[in-house]
């Protein structure tokens, strides 16, 4: 799940807020290298948070009383996240350098959602695609609820980095 007011740092923020700071930060310079646990090939779904709230409150006004899985179905590569995201930021994908940490916990290799169910007894599932490029999603590039991120301040000027934090902002003195 992802969406505006998620945690965008401290190890605990999801794959697509971190993707998005670790390309600003080498955007800015203050990395080398974007480091990915694993070889970028693990496939994960995403799921926006209104989508969630959508398929919950809809889920509510059934009768249906049994696991029902409200996932996003389209699958992406980490790396092919990571590429989308890029392109957001100005970035040529294929000049990017990736440091992959084979030793690092990688989870599962693929995870998605099988919507049927879904389908079946909602007549309904996710629509948010993570189609970072062409903007399907949007983002806020001003606030910071972080204090250490509030004074010179660079902003992206891209407003579809739907796959984030809503507040993304970056000190230049970081």
């Amino acid at each position: 799940v992802y969406g505006p007011f998620g945690t965008f740092e401290g190890g605990r923020e999801k794959v697509p807020a971190a993707a998005c700071r670790k390309m600003i930060e080498y955007k800015l310079g203050q990395i080398d290298e974007i480091e990915i646990w694993g070889d970028g090939n693990q496939v994960r779904s995403f799921t926006y948070i209104n989508d969630c709230l959508t398929g919950t409150m809809k889920l509510l006004d059934t009768d249906f009383h049994f696991p029902l899985n409200i996932g996003s179905s389209e699958a992406v590569t980490i790396r092919a996240l990571y590429d989308q995201v890029a392109i957001v930021a100005g970035l040529d994908p294929k000049q990017v350098k990736y440091k992959y940490v084979l030793s690092a916990p990688q989870g599962v290799r693929g995870r998605s959602s099988d919507n049927t169910l879904c389908n079946e007894v909602l007549n309904w599932e996710p629509n948010t695609r993570l189609d970072i490029p062409n903007g399907n999603t949007k983002i806020s590039t001003e606030g910071s609820r972080n204090p250490r991120l509030s004074s010179n301040l660079l902003t992206l000027k891209r407003e579809h980095f739907g796959c984030c934090n809503s507040r993304i902002i970056y000190d230049r003195n970081k």
